[in-house]
């Protein structure tokens, strides 16, 4: 996402459930504010490649994990502020609720 390549984290994204445990074993696992930073940015990928539905169930993963950090975070607020302008049909309930949560107004 730094360089703006989302389609890039997107296809990146799912290679993480590619290692074998022992290969996690010996890398070691992201740390929980890695991991999260992590989810965001590929909810942001989602959201720029157009794909709303995960990038929704990304944030939701993110807030199921650490709900205090994501209502604090201003790339969660980013992301959810472009879902509601990229949104071309009437908000899903899921949506009304993340955009409440994060207390983005769109």
């Amino acid at each position: 996402m730094v360089i703006g390549d989302a389609r890039a984290v997107v296809r990146k994204a799912g290679e993480q459930d590619e290692l074998s445990p022992k290969a996690w074993k010996r890398l070691g696992r992201p740390s929980t504010n890695d991991g999260n930073r992590f989810t965001l940015d590929v909810a942001r990928a989602h959201t720029r490649t157009g794909d709303l539905s995960a990038a929704m169930d990304e944030l939701t993963r993110a807030r199921e994990a650490a709900p205090q950090w994501l209502r604090h975070e201003n790339g969660a607020a980013e992301t959810m502020q472009e879902i509601l302008r990229k949104r071309k049909r009437t908000l899903t309930t899921e949506m009304r609720e993340m955009a409440d949560y994060l207390g983005v107004v769109g």
